[in-house]
């Protein structure tokens, strides 16, 4: 996964800054906000962690220049996110990905400190002026803040182990391009990708020892959720009105 940076904005955010008492004590996030911020987005970066539970709904592939990194199909056009209603609920039932939960906090590298603060998004539709869910009380972060403070920080604890997993199955040469053929109802066709996915006959074909290594370190696990996701490219054929889709 691409480290966040002030350099090149990550998804969803527009104006990022640290999280400040004086600046930002009269902010409030709006409540039941939902997450329309995300319907225009086709796939959002995945934790190896959230593989078992992501796998029941996306497909998960891995893409990215030029650090591959995984990431949840939400969607087979660009802009669109078949799991976000126009209320801006995500479908009922469905895994909310942890980097959607935590919008519109984020953790950014100080680069003239060398260290990363808690930030938030100062032009999210999700922050309003008083409200019921405000970010300080009495000067102190709320109930709200020290919520996002913690999914931030296990998000970004997340963050080395699944750069680590990607280069190393990417160093084991077992990935393989993949792109979806689709052909809708109304006779649209298109082809969605290219991505890396994993080729399970080259995975199965990997020494003994790196499959032990692998399991020491909790990796066969998801590689396995990686693969069994494949079957979701269905699911979301089926969300657009799709007929087939060959790989």
């Amino acid at each position: 996964m691409k480290s966040d940076s002030h350099d090149e904005l990550p998804l969803f955010y527009r104006h990022p800054r640290p999280l400040d008492v004086t600046t930002h004590a009269g902010l409030s996030l709006k409540t039941d906000a939902g997450f329309g911020f995300a319907n225009q987005t086709n796939a959002v970066p995945l934790a190896v962690s959230e593989f078992s539970l992501a796998s029941r709904h996306y497909p998960i592939v891995f893409a990215g220049s030029p650090n591959l990194a995984p990431h949840a199909v939400l969607g087979l056009h660009t802009g669109e996110n078949l799991f976000v209603g126009a209320d801006g609920k995500w479908a009922e039932d469905c895994y909310i990905p942890a980097y959607v939960r935590r919008y519109p906090f984020i953790f950014l590298e100080l680069k003239d400190q060398q260290k990363f603060a808690l930030c938030i998004d100062e032009q999210s539709d999700l922050l309003v002026k008083g409200g019921e869910n405000p970010l300080f009380q009495d000067r102190e972060p709320s109930a709200v803040t020290r919520s996002a403070l913690d999914l931030c920080t296990a998000f970004q604890g997340h963050f080395a182990s699944t750069h680590e997993f990607s280069m190393v199955i990417k160093g084991a040469q077992i990935f393989e391009e993949y792109s979806a053929n689709i052909e809708f109802k109304s006779g649209e066709k298109m082809t969605l990708g290219p991505f890396q996915v994993v080729n399970e006959e080259k995975f199965n074909a990997l020494e003994d020892q790196t499959f032990l290594d692998w399991r020491a370190k909790g990796w066969l696990a998801p590689v396995y959720f990686h693969l069994a996701a494949f079957h979701n490219w269905a699911g979301l054929v089926n969300r657009t009105g799709g007929a087939n889709r060959d790989g």
